[in-house]
Formats: C-alpha cells, sequence, structure tokens
C-alpha cells in the first residue's frame, strides 16, 4: 500500500550490455500513468530517474532522457555492484507520496507525488535501448518491507509485557 512506509531495496551485482546503450533498472510501478523509475542507463544519460504522476505534480520526464543524477556523474558507467534502494513515504493525504532514491546508502533523488495509486508494484528490469541491443543485468537480494513491519512491532509490544508477568510470577514462586 502506498499509505504505508516501505523500503524497497536490491543489490544490482552487474550490468553488461552491448548495441547503443542498456540499462538496469528498479521501479515503483502504480500504473503506466503513476511510477517511479530508478535506473543506470550505460551508453545515455547514466544515472537517472523518470516518474509519471498523471493527474498530479509529480510527472518528471515520463519518457526520453529522464532526469540525470548529477552527484553520480562519476560512476555512470560503472557496470559492477551498487545497491540501489527506494524509500516510500506517505505525507498524509490519500496518493501524497514522497520517494527516496538511495545508491549504496547514499540519497541521490528525491521525487514528490500527489496522485499516486493505493497499491503498487516493485519491478527490476535489464533493458536494450534499440534492436538488436543485447543487456544482462543480475540482481540479488531484493527486499520490500514496511518499516517497520507492524508484526515486529507487535511481537514486541506483546512480548515485553508477557515476559515481565512471566518473570514476576517466577520470582513470586521461588
Amino acid at each position: 500500500s502506498s499509505a504505508l512506509d516501505a523500503e524497497v531495496s536490491v543489490d544490482r551485482v552487474s550490468l553488461t550490455g552491448t548495441g547503443t546503450a542498456y540499462r538496469s533498472s528498479l521501479w515503483i510501478y502504480g500504473d503506466d500513468g503513476h511510477y517511479l523509475h530508478f535506473s543506470q542507463n550505460r551508453g545515455e544519460s547514466g544515472w537517472s530517474y523518470n516518474a509519471n504522476d498523471v493527474g498530479g505534480i509529480g510527472t518528471n520526464n515520463p519518457t526520453g532522457g529522464g532526469v540525470n543524477i548529477a552527484s553520480l556523474d562519476g560512476i555512470d558507467n560503472d557496470g559492477g555492484q551498487h545497491a540501489m534502494k527506494i524509500v516510500i513515504s506517505p505525507t498524509g493525504e490519500p496518493g501524497d507520496v514522497s520517494m527516496f532514491m538511495y545508491l549504496d546508502d547514499n540519497l541521490v533523488a528525491i521525487q514528490g507525488f500527489s496522485n499516486f495509486p493505493e497499491t503498487y508494484k516493485v519491478m527490476l528490469t535489464g533493458q536494450g535501448r534499440a534492436i538488436g541491443d543485447s543487456v544482462n543485468a543480475v540482481f540479488d537480494n531484493v527486499n520490500v518491507q514496511q518499516v517497520p513491519e507492524p508484526s515486529t512491532v507487535a511481537l514486541v509490544c506483546c512480548a515485553v509485557p508477557v515476559a515481565l508477568i512471566a518473570w514476576r510470577r517466577r520470582r513470586a514462586v521461588a
């Protein structure tokens, strides 16, 4: 649900390819009019993102070259391992969401949305730019979780009082 804080992360292990250009991508995909596409585009613009928020404020180069992430220009052609992460943070109103993009645990870009759908999918892709291009994008350790997970909070809130009661009973018996 886009109404809940969440974290999506993956280790992009490697990116190789042939032809004019190729990319590896991490997507938060509501539908074809509402998404965030965080990618490395080798042979084109390097590290960048595209966003679409039809009917809202978050449309930002939904097609074409995307928004260059200038702080990553020095590693635009590095096809090695990088940890990609997007943190989804609702801002209070339905559809109002901020998405924070991280590379190797460094915040590199932020995109806001005002009309994002209630639910979304997470997608990982390797894409060739043109007919005849090839791509091999290898990913590992994908993780999608609410932050914090409600089950963890519930366990801590319930487990501590139960443990204290058990401890008191043991002391009373002894």
